[in-house]
């Protein structure tokens, strides 16, 4: 963000906004900066640890209330033009999810790395339920290959969560929405 607009930009937590005094940080944050970006990461705190994974329903509609309130601060701070978006979608389940509900992890020659929506390695081996590609399909440069589960499909890795993942092909992980806010004066 700063070499794009140089150095006009800076990045800081929903917590920190949320904190400061609109009519004077909050302000001054806005005169000093083009761009501000602000980090919200409370579904996915929630979400991606097994522990907690069933409370993401709560945590969607939390992180809901909180951008609001996020907006509100901005409007309060004199931004004009707001975007709202994510950096991925996901997929929940609120009921468990079984072992025997996995699907089989293809095989592969030289497995580098591997989560419940992908794998990344060399010489994979078709599986039942799963997709295939090598970088080029994907439009990247060398010899790996991509392992993904088809639909909401979900590969056994030990000790995470099954109910939150991302990282597949599924619109609701690759389809990212952007909201655009524009605050405008009133004449009154």
């Amino acid at each position: 963000l700063a070499g794009a607009t140089e150095g006009r930009a800076t990045a800081i937590s929903s917590e920190a906004l949320l904190k400061l005094h609109s009519n004077t940080e909050g302000r001054d944050l806005m005169k000093a900066h083009d761009v501000l970006y602000i980090y919200h990461d409370h579904i996915d705190g929630v979400g991606d640890k097994a522990e907690t994974e069933a409370e993401t329903s709560h945590a969607v509609e939390t992180s809901f209330r909180q951008l609001f309130d996020i907006l509100k601060k901005l409007a309060a701070m004199n931004a004009n033009n707001m975007l709202v978006t994510t950096d991925h979608g996901f997929l929940h389940q609120q009921e468990s999810i079984h072992e025997q509900d996995d699907l089989v992890m293809p095989e592969s020659s030289n497995e580098i790395l591997r989560s419940r929506r992908f794998a990344i390695g060399q010489g994979f081996a078709p599986t039942p339920g799963s997709l295939i590609f090598k970088a080029d399909q994907l439009g990247l440069e060398g010899d790996l290959e991509f392992a993904f589960p088809r639909s909401a499909g979900r590969f056994p890795v030990q000790r995470s969560g099954k109910r939150f993942v991302h990282g597949g092909l599924s619109p609701q992980e690759v389809v990212i929405p952007l909201i655009a806010i524009k605050k405008a004066r009133a004449n009154n």
